[in-house]
């Protein structure tokens, strides 16, 4: 409460994360998800700027993206996921950590919809939760559509 804390401009993929490389360079869901979360947080009352050379002695939500899926299409019908997980940090002491993800099918018009913009559907819900999450933070905590991933 009253802290601010410091967000890389773009989330990195997890070292493991399986994603395919046509969402890493034809989408921009790294960035579209701290844009969303600064957004989101803001309007919840919590204080996220983006930096990029956070101090070791400064609060730092660190979030990595370790999975997004991109299955159907316009006339199949779009399914599409992201999942990332997430911590509060200052240096190398963890606060609070998270799981995140959503799940899409396209919504309204979805059959309208590029895969990216779908993908972007997901990251905004995430963004969402991630600040309703940081005004009220619990450790190890499961947001979103996490109970819908294996």
């Amino acid at each position: 409460s009253g802290k601010t804390l410091y967000i890389k401009g773009l989330v990195q993929y997890s070292p493991t994360s399986r994603v395919a490389s046509n969402i890493k360079s034809e989408c921009t869901i790294d960035k579209q998800l701290v844009d969303f979360i600064v957004q989101n947080s803001a309007a919840s009352g919590v204080n996220v700027v983006v930096k990029n050379n956070i101090k070791p002695s400064e609060l730092e939500l660190k979030v990595q993206i370790e999975n997004a899926v991109s299955r159907g299409g316009a006339f199949r019908g779009h399914q599409k996921f992201v999942v990332i997980s997430g911590k509060v940090v200052k240096g190398k002491t963890e606060y609070y950590s998270f799981d995140a993800a959503r799940l899409s099918g396209g919504g309204y018009w979805g059959a309208y919809k590029s895969s990216c913009s779908v993908l972007g559907r997901t990251v905004k819900a995430i963004g969402q939760d991630v600040s309703v999450w940081l005004s009220n933070p619990l450790d190890k905590a499961m947001i979103g559509d996490t109970h819908l991933i294996r």
